[in-house]
């Protein structure tokens, strides 16, 4: 519905069915752990409307392989992406301030970042077991 803001914690946990995913534009948050365990999720369309993304909202998406996250997000949050081992590249916003611990630990095949060089801080072991080219 076009009133719905929020995806709340753990909404679609471990559903593993899962392929695609197109968040509608106007949601402004997803809760922790949202998507987590959505092993077969290979797309997700962010909005530009999306001002948080929860801890671990993304964890173990094993088969998602890219993500443009939108301007509006400013922290990626801890574990937020983490275990995602197909994910080979990201689009982080331009104005990021922060990337959170392990916030993408085991995403083995990750080689592109975009937009790395805008983060003020960068916590530790956010890129664990990443092989990041520059």
């Amino acid at each position: 519905p076009s009133s719905l803001r929020i995806i709340e914690k753990e909404a679609f946990f471990h559903f593993i069915y899962l392929e695609e995913v197109v968040i509608s534009e106007g949601i402004e948050v997803i809760g922790e752990k949202a998507f987590e365990g959505c092993y077969n999720l290979r797309k997700i369309n962010l909005p530009a409307s999306l001002r948080k993304i929860g801890k671990n909202s993304f964890n173990l998406c094993a088969r998602l392989n890219e993500v443009i996250i939108p301007d509006g997000i400013k922290y990626i949050t801890d574990y937020c992406f983490a275990g995602c081992e197909n994910l080979s590249h990201v689009r982080l916003p331009e104005n990021v301030e922060r990337i959170g611990k392990n916030s993408f630990a085991g995403c083995t095949k990750l080689i592109k970042v975009d937009n790395i060089e805008s983060a003020k801080e960068i916590d530790d072991s956010a890129f664990t077991e990443c092989i990041i080219q520059t």
